[in-house]
């Protein structure tokens, strides 16, 4: 009896030993090929399309609407203090650009009432869209906030991986929407 039982158990260990391996075998193909990892590679890969609900205003948005603009895609959530410093600089950033550049905003891994609460604290102009996470993961962010920078072709060339300034992000922008900015 305890001879079939240990050998059950080492064949059950085998299996979960082989299940974990794909699982992580799987996990390193996803994170190769999402935005920010090829984007890291030095890449410009295009931005995958979404369509979000707006967290504020009502309907939904979808980035291919942006097509033939230069876009801010910025990633946020109303938990992080980060987010609270940037959300001033984003707003000057849309206020400049209007008209040349969108500015683009995903509240992500957030409630959407805290967002929008958010939103009106800072009175973020440019307009929010709420994420349940799967853009985040799509998009490889590994913390918030981030940015990227898409160009009029639809290619990412930006990835900011922390809290950005005005003299960074307008040093990607001016080259993209052309001199006198």
């Amino acid at each position: 009896m305890a001879r079939p039982l240990r050998l059950s158990l080492q064949v059950g260990a085998v299996l979960l030993l082989a299940m974990l391996l794909l699982l992580f075998a799987k996990s390193l193909r996803d994170n190769r090929t999402t935005v920010a990892a090829l984007v890291k590679d030095g890449e410009t890969p295009t931005a995958p399309d979404f369509t979000l609900s707006r967290l504020i205003g009502g309907g939904d948005f979808s980035l291919s609407s942006t097509k033939g603009s230069v876009v801010v895609l910025n990633f946020w959530a109303s938990w992080c203090d980060p987010c609270k410093d940037e959300a001033p600089v984003l707003n000057e950033i849309a206020r400049r650009y209007e008209g040349r550049a969108e500015v683009i905003g995903v509240d992500t891994r957030d409630v959407e009432g805290l967002g929008r609460d958010f939103a009106k604290r800072y009175g973020l102009t440019f307009p929010l869209l709420h994420d349940d996470g799967s853009q985040y993961r799509r998009w490889g962010l590994t913390g918030l906030p981030e940015t990227f920078v898409i160009d009029r072709e639809g290619r990412v060339v930006h990835h900011f991986i922390q809290q950005l300034t005005g003299s960074e992000l307008r040093a990607e922008l001016d080259p993209l929407v052309g001199a006198g900015s």
